[in-house]
């Protein structure tokens, strides 16, 4: 008994030492084992460096470890400890309590196709290895068994990692504030594990700088086999605090978080996934440096999305997804181009089979509510918000679209285009859109606010292409004008069917005749059109009718004012506008039935067509008739008749006067306005052309029509244009039918002696 004593004390004391003196040599000894490896490598162990093993802790603790390639410091480590249990490893299994890991610096480079990591060459050690690898496959061809293994790792915490990428033309940052890695275990079969990391990232592309925050969490577990199968829950994933900026553009984003509650995989003969996923994102702002917003948007939400994978056809879908508050094209005033309260697609549904290359999509409804939508072309004809990007774009539309030509001819041949089929239920506004557009590039300037109180698309479906989706819309002015139109058509056939249904009410066609001098070689000084249209298309045949009813018009070229008694129609000498007057009835209206037909497929085929060159061939060819058979026998009195035609009328109006700069009705001239309301019921068949002037006396200097500026000018039409809205507005509220009451453009009378007033005439 006392020689087993003695055996176990000196036993137990050699084992003492031995541990002892692998702690206290550990760092000696590893010291320059570790820089004949660095050597070797071209790189330098740093004095400071410290490698400790202590067996009755069973830990291995590293502390300042670091080396340096040229003077520069390639790789630095504060502090690695490694808590593991050294008496599993008898009975083949690796279990380790802990990992912490803190402050590390890693640097990469890439440069002349050479990878270097920590200072070391990987291309050339990779060839080295690929020899060795070579050599022993040849010449060890004997069978090896697998040993099991079980692994366990508790925890693994990395804390302040800070990675450093260099390559010639980029520098990337990142840098890891805290990762865990919990309750890691392998025996060979199944596998799980505990993961969370929370990482800064920050890189330099060029001129361009990119910055977020990226944090997750998840857990993960499954087995291998013959069939591989993996379950993940719990995984969060968010990235914040995210920018980017070069020289043209800068965007930041507040959040973007995905949540994957549960998931699963299941790798084999077939592959099967499971997923259930949420989307979340806040404060999206995009920016040009020429001071325009691109976008803002406040929030993206997608509650729950589905998506399913059974051999290689994936299936997804949900209930809805919205963008929230969103603004677009805002300038520095913040005057935006459009922005919306929400857009949201719902009851998304898609099948894509990836081995066929279908895919089969359906979505119930895209909403947008509150849609407000500001448009200004500027005086050169460009929209303005776009004109000041495009601006300071570089000009390579000409060279990308080459390019982009040229691969479209070499990749004719070489594959054909998968097939997308889809349907949309319906497309609509939930509430009335609100369009200001304002055209600087005509004058007078053309600024008009619309309400297009009802939108809706139906039916969009390209399966069947026979199939047709109906559309309404309706809009209207925020005085008299309305639109409407509806119908269907086949928008995914071979040839174009289609039936149409529009109604125009109450168009004050004054204020878009520059428009009209362009389209239809005149233009009208007064004037109010109703129209009705009726179209069909049937296999590109085009077939219809168009009503026109165009009350109190008054017609000029598009030549200057005192050239128009030089215009012809036909043969007469007659102007424009006294021949087509001669198309109006009794009560001074011009009533027309336009058949609309030709082909689509034809090239001089269009709506300028339809509404344009028919109702000017029509509007020609009747006057030239009625001129013929009624007036030609007598064309002196005629032309006498018309010099004393402007104003020989049934019916004249005094004119009301207006002081200068005064808009608003006054107590005396609120009696002139009853006498004109009684008068209007009295005479309910009636209508009155109203038109208002301004007189340069208006203006605080005296100036005459050569020296007025352009400035001046619009300043007297929009007093001008104020005085007429307003009568309309007093007359109607007392019972006149707004569509007896039509506006003039507005004028200026330059004459010295002028007055300011609204002219009456029938």
């Amino acid at each position: 008994m006392k020689l087993f004593g003695r055996i176990v004390i000196w036993s137990f004391a050699i084992v003492i030492a031995l541990g002892l003196l692998v702690w206290a040599l550990s760092p000696v000894v590893s010291r320059p084992i570790i820089g004949n490896i660095l050597k070797d490598k071209g790189l330098v162990l740093h004095e400071d460096s410290s490698i400790r093993l202590n067996p009755f802790r069973s830990r291995l603790t590293i502390s300042n470890l670091s080396w340096l390639q040229k003077d520069n410091t390639v790789f630095e480590l504060d502090t690695l400890a490694v808590d593991y249990s050294l008496w599993k490893a008898v009975f083949a299994k690796v279990h380790i309590n802990e990992i912490f890991i803190e402050g590390v610096y890693a640097h990469v480079k890439q440069s002349d196709n050479v990878l270097s990591v920590l200072g070391i060459m990987l291309n050339e050690e990779a060839k080295q290895d690929d020899a060795i690898t070579d050599e022993a496959n040849t010449t060890n061809t004997s069978d090896t068994s697998e040993i099991a293994i079980d692994v366990a790792l508790v925890k693994a915490t990395f804390k302040d990692i800070h990675l450093e990428y260099e390559a010639e033309l980029q520098n990337h940052n990142i840098g890891i504030n805290l990762f865990e890695i919990n309750d890691v275990a392998f025996d060979g079969t199944h596998f799980s594990l505990n993961s969370s990391a929370n990482i800064t990232f920050s890189s330099s592309i060029s001129d361009a700088d990119i910055n977020f925050n990226f944090a997750t969490s998840l857990v993960l577990k499954g087995s291998l086999g013959d069939v591989i199968h993996a379950e993940l829950g719990d995984l969060t994933t968010e990235f914040s605090n995210l920018s980017y900026k070069d020289k043209d553009y800068q965007a930041t984003l507040g959040l973007f978080e995905v949540n994957v509650p549960e998931a699963s995989a299941s790798i084999g003969d077939d592959i099967q996934v499971s997923s259930l996923v949420s989307v979340e994102m806040s404060s999206l702002s995009a920016q040009h440096t020429g001071g325009i917003t691109l976008a803002k948007i406040s929030a993206l939400q997608l509650p729950q999305l589905i998506v399913n994978n059974t051999n290689n056809v994936v299936s997804a879908k949900w209930d809805s997804f919205v963008i929230d508050e969103s603004q677009f094209l805002v300038d520095s005033d913040n005057q935006q181009m459009a922005s919306f309260k929400a857009l949201s697609f719902n009851q998304f549904s898609g099948e894509f089979d990836l081995n066929k290359g279908v895919s089969d999509l359906s979505l119930d409804t895209v909403a947008l509510d509150q849609l407000i939508a500001n448009i200004t072309v500027d005086q050169s004809g460009s929209i303005a918000a776009i004109d000041a990007i495009s601006a300071t774009e570089p000009d390579n539309d000409n060279q990308a679209e080459a390019e982009a030509e040229a691969e479209a001819e070499n990749n004719t041949d070489e594959k054909v285009k998968d097939s997308v089929f889809f349907n949309v239920n319906t497309i609509a506004l939930t509430s009335p859109a609100k369009i200001h557009f304002e055209d600087q590039s005509i004058s007078p300037l053309f600024d008009k606010n619309i309400e297009i109180s009802t939108l809706s698309i139906d039916n969009i479906n390209n399966k069947d292409n026979n199939e047709s989706a109906e559309f309404l819309l309706s809009l209207k002015d925020e005085d008299y004008f309305s639109y409407q139109i509806d119908g269907s058509a086949q928008p995914f056939g071979e040839k174009l069917n289609l039936i149409l249904n529009s109604n125009i009410k109450e168009l004050a066609v004054h204020e878009v005749s520059p428009y009209l001098h362009t389209a239809l070689g005149f233009g009208v000084e007064a004037g109010q059109l109703d129209s009705e249209a009726s179209i069909t298309v049937a296999d590109n045949a085009l077939d219809g009718t168009l009503k026109l009813n165009l009350r109190g018009a008054t017609f000029t070229s598009n030549k200057a004012k005192e050239e128009d008694e030089l215009d012809m129609v036909g043969q007469a000498a007659i102007p424009l506008n006294v021949a087509l007057g001669m198309l109006k009835d009794n009560d001074g209206n011009i009533n027309l039935t336009i058949p609309v037909n030709g082909d689509v497929d034809d090239p001089s085929f269009g709506v300028q067509y339809i509404i344009g060159l028919v109702v000017k061939k029509a509007v020609m060819n009747q006057t030239k008739k009625h001129l013929i058979n009624t007036f030609v026998p007598y064309g002196q009195i005629l032309s006498i008749a018309y010099s004393a035609g402007t104003y020989a009328l049934k019916v004249r109006f005094e004119d009301l006067v207006y002081e200068p700069k005064q808009t608003a009705l006054n107590e005396s001239q609120l009696t002139f306005v009853d006498q004109f309301v009684a008068l209007m019921e009295k005479k309910p068949d009636i209508q009155v052309n109203v038109c208002p002037i301004a007189s340069t006396s208006e203006l605080d200097e005296t100036i005459g029509k050569e020296t007025i500026t352009k400035d001046q000018k619009q300043r007297l039409v929009e007093i001008a244009k104020e005085r007429g809205d307003e009568f309309k507005r007093q007359v109607t509220e007392q019972g006149v039918d707004s569509a007896r009451i039509l506006l003039c453009s507005p004028e200026i009378d330059f004459s010295q002696k002028s007055l300011p007033r609204i002219s009456l005439s029938v």
